[in-house]
């Protein structure tokens, strides 16, 4: 039977496939006219086995749509793959979408909730301190004094 999934790529242990894979969005950015084949032929001209192992990175490499994003983000920034920084806004419409996703699982909508959360606590966007002497208080039970009244004895 076929299947349509790219084999995987072999990597070395001296080499490191993150930057491999920067090195394509690099090119690919700067050299849009070039193929993959290309391309990848140029980043493993130097490394074991350097023909078979970029014609199987072209195949997974150009239909990867993390890497896609990563090469459009280049081409934006002159080749230079620039992370965009989330802000409060971009932060709150994905928590948006994320809870409309009709695709995700109540537990993948929390997972990523939670991880929206802790980034925008790591940002100080939202504050989540409860002070204990707060909470001390109003567990406490009311305190009553007896007295003696002198008049009443």
């Amino acid at each position: 039977m076929w299947t349509t999934e790219a084999p995987p790529i072999p990597i070395f242990e001296e080499e490191d496939e993150e930057e491999l894979i920067t090195q394509f969005v690099k090119y690919s950015a700067l050299y849009p006219d070039q193929t993959e084949f290309a391309i990848c032929s140029y980043i493993f001209r130097d490394l074991r086995d350097p023909t078979l192992r970029a014609g199987q990175a072209a195949m997974r490499w150009k239909n990867d749509l993390g890497i896609m994003e990563r090469i459009r983000l280049a081409r934006a920034n002159g080749g230079e793959y620039i992370k965009e920084k989330l802000t409060k806004e971009v932060l709150q419409a994905k928590i948006l979408a994320t809870t409309e996703d009709p695709l995700l699982t109540p537990q993948e909508k929390k997972v990523r909730i939670d991880g929206y959360v802790a980034y925008a606590q790591n940002e100080g966007w939202v504050v989540k301190s409860i002070e204990k002497k707060t909470l001390d208080q109003t567990r406490r039970f009311p305190k009553i004094i007896f007295a003696r009244d002198s008049d009443n004895v």
